[in-house]
């Protein structure tokens, strides 16, 4: 889990922007909590595969739960499931002022060109911010599109959405190649955020999230509709028979 972390937190120290005056406060709570799905890793290379993305190939989801805060420190438990059955637990104290272990938790509330706080006083700044749907809510959140190129060895992008509100990671994704006279790899990891505490799920969320599942209800009753209309059209008039009078017989007349 350590392996894991470090590894995503070193790919975002990739610039030495001076931090501006910025007053960097923490959004979430003791017992707050939020869980991650829908992994993907995918690695290829002629080398041999770094045990980190072997790990992260393994991931199945994860979740954070708030368990301290003091000031600009919170202290956070961490699970991590595996593929296999397994789990992992690990924890960690982020520093939303320093922005030590920044990528799961950075300051509530940055607005776009706010610089988020990196260790050794280095940054990353906001790109904008947008509207999406994480967890069943539509939510507003900040992002940050990192990337850095070093000649023709090195190729890295990062791209981070944080709910602005709380701080909190939502989505990760993380694209590295590194190429060298022995070696050439390319690795892809990213994760969203599916389930948690701190938002409750809204119609819009809702129907985002299960857009497919409505869309084939929705499909099968209009099929369902046609089909019955369709039939009764086709389903023949029962034809009447009319009933015979009854004639009335007379008599014989006598010669």
């Amino acid at each position: 889990m350590k392996v894991v972390w470090v590894a995503i937190f070193f790919a975002l120290l990739t610039s030495a922007i001076p931090t501006l005056a910025v007053e960097y406060a923490v959004g979430v709570n003791v017992g707050d909590w939020i869980k991650y799905g829908e992994f993907s890793a995918s690695w290829n290379g002629t080398g041999t595969e770094s045990s980190p993305t072997t790990e992260m190939k393994q991931m199945a989801w994860m979740k954070v739960e708030v368990k301290n805060v003091s000031g600009t420190k919170v202290t956070i438990e961490g699970t991590t499931g595996y593929k296999n059955g397994t789990t992992a637990p690990s924890n960690i104290t982020i520093d939303v002022a320093t922005g030590e272990f920044m990528v799961i938790l950075i300051p509530a509330n940055l607005k776009e060109g706010d610089s988020i706080p990196q260790l050794h006083g280095s940054g990353t700044k906001i790109n904008g911010t947008v509207t999406r749907t994480y967890c069943g809510a539509s939510r507003n959140v900040n992002f940050a599109y990192i990337e850095l190129i070093q000649e023709t060895t090195l190729s890295r992008t990062v791209k981070v959405y944080w709910d602005k509100a709380t701080g909190v990671a939502v989505e990760f994704y993380l694209y590295h190649s590194i190429t060298t006279p022995t070696t050439q790899e390319t690795f892809e990891f990213s994760y969203r955020a599916t389930e948690t505490n701190m938002w409750s799920p809204d119609i819009l969320g809702l129907i985002s999230n299960n857009f497919i599942y409505i869309a084939g209800i929705a499909v099968l009753v209009v099929i369902i509709v046609v089909g019955v209309f369709i039939i009764r059209r086709r389903k023949p008039t029962p034809t009447v028979i009319p009933t015979p009078t009854a004639v009335e017989e007379k008599p014989a007349t006598a010669a």
